[in-house]
């Protein structure tokens, strides 16, 4: 009897601990199976990671399939198998469109007789599905006029949203194409016969010689529309190509192929592939030419190459003569030959010639072939000091004049005129070096640079070539020294005029200035324009 009790005993702990042990694991299985959400339900378009489809949003979960991107996938119902740790949990996934599309409306202006589409009047569409435009009414094109237009947007789960619009529809091209080349651009390219519009664009300004959109305005019905004239090329390029024989070391390019060319629009020329600078070989090549329309054509060609063992020759090289100021052109009566004389390299060293000092300057020319042979010559620039001749600084001043005075003017208009002209044409030089007073002059009139002396000198000219009574006044000398001029008008008395600019921001003019003024300003201004009383008449 106890023995049977002992094993009853022992057969009841092993069933409790064969249930415990059954708890556990059905336990462990529903905790697991907890910590993924079972069923989702998501807004297409929206971002979802592994890690947001579990309860306990772990971090390092991760689909199974790799490629899984819900935010891409349409409407419908999905089962998505997400990782984490060592478990796989389904999770079924619901994806609904409730959302409208959006989008921006846009005017349109169309020729009257052309076909009107919904894209043209929506642009910037924005849902996660794909959306299909419609027109709640198909606006009429046969007459002109504006109307009022709507726009359906429909994506794939029927969500609706209505856009309006304008339309006008005009008697005039708004949008075509001219060929490269093929003359200018008239009204009547535009015409759809009607000519009750104005062209606000000047047509001229559209360049028929490049592919490019050319927006044109115009005026119709006291509105302003814009036009769109396309300039296209589609003739492909007439080149004639030849082979080359060369030499090593020269850098041919592709356009160096091209004997001649023909095309309405800019030619680009590029190798079909590189060829072999170093090569002794005889290498085929394909050029091939392109217009900016796209069409192209190609020239199968040769290049042959040698080395290049002549050295070039440099002929002419002499002293040069420049007056003082005046500019020096090296190469005037320079020759240059070599047997390819085309990838030559011509070096002028004239870093030391200062044509503004009265001088004599070296200057060597440098000239070195694909070869790598290379010839120099020497020789001087001798920069003389200018003969200044009186009668061609009148002469000067003269053509001024007739460009800026007219018969109607009065003296006060004149020296206006005189006055602007060189505030806007000269420009000043702090380190100018000073000479007499007719170089001064032909530095002002003639070359229009200088400093206040020279803008003092060319005024005197030009008021006195125009018949102002007029003279020079200068500073009383300091550490700086200032000219400026004097002039009478109309007969009333002296007023000061300087025509040298201020480095002010707000650029003070000094026209017709009584003394009162000057001296105003002179005192406001280190007495710039302290003069002496007793050498000049009395100035209002």
């Amino acid at each position: 009897m106890k023995l049977f009790s002992k094993r009853h005993k022992k057969l009841n702990i092993f069933l409790i601990s064969f249930l415990a042990l059954i708890a556990l694991v059905i336990g462990f299985f529903v905790y697991i199976y907890n910590q993924a959400y079972h069923k989702v339900t998501i807004e297409c378009g929206t971002s979802v990671s592994a890690s947001d489809l579990m309860k306990n949003g772990d971090k390092e979960a991760s689909f199974v399939k790799e490629d899984t991107d819900i935010a891409t996938m349409m409407p419908g119902n999905y089962k998505i198998e997400v990782k984490s740790g060592i478990f796989i949990h389904k999770v079924n996934v619901i994806i609904n469109d409730t959302i409208a599309p959006t989008a921006s409306a846009n005017n349109v202006c169309l020729s009257i007789g052309d076909t009107a589409t919904p894209e043209m009047f929506v642009t910037d569409v924005k849902d996660a599905t794909p959306v299909t435009l419609a027109f709640a009414s198909v606006p009429d094109t046969s007459k002109t006029g504006t109307s009022q237009v709507s726009i359906v947007l429909t994506d794939t789960s029927s969500n609706l949203t209505n856009l309006s619009a304008n339309l006008d529809v005009v008697p005039f091209k708004t949008k075509f194409s001219v060929e490269a080349g093929s003359g200018s651009v008239k009204k009547s390219d535009f015409s759809l016969g009607q000519d009750d519009f104005d062209l606000v664009t000047d047509l001229s300004t559209i360049s028929m010689n490049s592919v490019s959109d050319n927006k044109v305005a115009i005026s119709y019905g006291g509105k302003e529309y814009t036009a769109i004239v396309s300039v296209v090329d589609t003739v492909a390029p007439d080149v004639k190509f030849t082979s080359i024989d060369g030499y090593i070391g020269a850098d041919y390019t592709a356009s160096d192929f091209a004997v001649s060319a023909n095309d309405a629009t800019k030619i680009t020329y590029t190798f079909e592939s590189d060829y072999d600078p170093a090569s002794y070989e005889v290498q085929s090549l394909t050029v091939i030419a392109t217009d900016e329309g796209g069409n192209s054509v190609t020239g199968n060609v040769a290049l042959t190459l040698k080395d290049d063992t002549e050295p070039p020759t440099l002929d002419g090289v002499h002293d040069i003569y420049v007056y003082q100021g005046n500019s020096v052109s090296y190469k005037d009566g320079i020759t240059v030959s070599d047997n390819c004389v085309e990838k030559i390299k011509f070096e002028v060293d004239a870093a030391s010639v200062n044509t503004d000092e009265v001088g004599t300057y070296p200057v060597t020319y440098t000239v070195t072939d694909v070869g790598g042979h290379t010839v120099s010559a020497s020789c001087n620039v001798i920069v003389q000091e200018r003969e200044y001749d009186m009668d061609e600084i009148n002469a000067a001043a003269d053509a001024i004049l007739a460009e800026i005075i007219t018969d109607d003017m009065t003296d006060r208009d004149k020296a206006w005129a005189i006055y602007s002209y060189i505030r806007g044409h000269m420009y000043f030089i702090d380190d100018y070096v000073e000479g007499s007073y007719i170089k001064a002059c032909y530095d002002g009139v003639v070359c229009w640079k200088g400093d206040c002396y020279v803008y003092a000198c060319t005024a005197q000219t030009l008021l006195t070539r125009a018949g102002i009574k007029n003279m020079m006044i200068s500073k009383i000398p300091t550490r700086r020294h200032h000219y400026w001029n004097l002039v009478d008008v109309d007969g009333t008395g002296w007023y000061h005029y300087d025509t040298t600019p201020r480095a002010e921001e707000n650029h003070p003019t000094f026209f017709l200035k009584t003394d009162a003024e000057m001296m105003e300003y002179s005192h406001a201004h280190y007495n710039c324009f302290n003069y002496d009383r007793e050498a000049y008449p009395e100035i209002n």
